[in-house]
């Protein structure tokens, strides 16, 4: 069984990608690219897991079990955005746009930061 999982692996290469909008922080999207085709073997039944972090992928991709490990949760991650921009076709990255919340602004957060940075190596240094 194991030869069967390291010949797919072998043969499939890198994993595609395909979201309209990356989620995924930059080691999620090497765990994705590497293990991609595997992963998705192993949640779709192609694939038969035999270790029980495999087991655990399995049950991470039917939803029988929240994600763990970084891989799991990146392929949680990526399966779920893929779910929503399947059932949303329209969804696009230009939807998305940052809004300021609360009563700063980031560049008044960062402004009060400097601020009191400044006092307190000012009284530091006065001692």
């Amino acid at each position: 069984m194991k030869e069967k999982h390291l010949d797919y692996l072998e043969g499939k290469g890198r994993f595609k990608i395909n979201l309209k909008r990356n989620l995924l922080t930059p080691e999620e999207e090497r765990i994705v690219e590497r293990w991609g085709h595997w992963f998705q073997a192993l949640t779709n039944g192609t694939l038969q897991p035999y270790t029980e972090m495999q087991k655990n992928l399995v049950r991470v991709g039917k939803r029988e079990a929240l994600p763990v490990s970084v891989e799991e949760c990146a392929w949680f991650k990526y399966n779920e955005r893929k779910k929503i921009e399947e059932k949303y076709p329209d969804i696009s990255d230009s939807k998305y746009t940052y809004q300021e919340e609360g009563c700063y602004t980031r560049k008044m957060a960062r402004q009060m930061k400097n601020i009191m940075m400044s006092e307190m190596g000012k009284n530091h240094s006065a001692s």
